[in-house]
């Protein structure tokens, strides 16, 4: 059992000889643990990209917005999953980004209170993941890998848009059921926020 990240790395860590994924491998990508200054500074930029900015409306200004805020996000203790592609011999096109760590629903700030609720997860497809049938493959590897290096997978949430039912999808393939809705405002328009637990969670837990 490792402990969660809190820098930067200088070299990531190969994740192909102890994760699952071979679907994402016959599309030529492949899962990371890390994130070293390169995927920091793709993760900027590919923060970007349009349809990041619908459903994820806070990473370009404010999680992701440059690389100190980058920097200071994973302090928070986050294990960094990147989707990435390999162009050349020392080159990683991040494709994807996901995560998980410590965190639960904040309650003070309207999210809903799931007893249990200890382990928040969250993921991203970039331009060059998208259509390829990626997210229900990413999503399972990145629960394997936070299985594999952190030890355990008990009391994962996460939330989501009911908006972004592509991503519902993955997270139903792979055991999440929703367990609260809740009003939210997206882009100045009312959208439901649903929250996912892995199976359901223990109220002891």
């Amino acid at each position: 059992m490792s402990t969660y990240p809190t820098a930067l790395m200088e070299q990531v860590r190969d994740l192909r000889e102890t994760v699952p994924q071979a679907e994402l491998n016959d599309n030529g990508l492949f899962v990371v643990a890390g994130l070293n200054l390169p995927l920091a500074q793709q993760l900027v930029d590919n923060s970007n990209q349009p349809h990041i900015g619908r459903t994820c409306p806070n990473d370009a200004p404010k999680r992701f917005k440059d690389v100190p805020a980058v920097e200071s996000w994973q302090t928070k203790q986050r294990l960094s999953l990147p989707l990435v592609r390999e162009l050349g011999p020392s080159f990683l096109d991040l494709s994807g980004f996901g995560w998980m760590g410590p965190g639960s629903p904040d309650v003070e700030a309207g999210e809903p209170e799931i007893p249990g609720a200890v382990v928040t997860f969250a993921v991203r497809l970039y331009e060059s993941a998208l259509k390829q049938g990626n997210a229900p493959h990413y999503t399972r590897a990145i629960l394997d890998a936070h299985e594999a290096i952190i030890g355990n997978n008990q009391g994962v949430w996460l939330e989501a848009w009911k908006t972004n039912k592509r991503a519902i999808e993955a997270y139903e393939d792979n055991g999440f059921i929703t367990v609260a809705e809740i009003p939210g405002i997206l882009h100045g328009e009312e959208v439901t926020r649903v929250y996912m637990t892995l199976g359901q969670l223990s109220a002891a837990a």
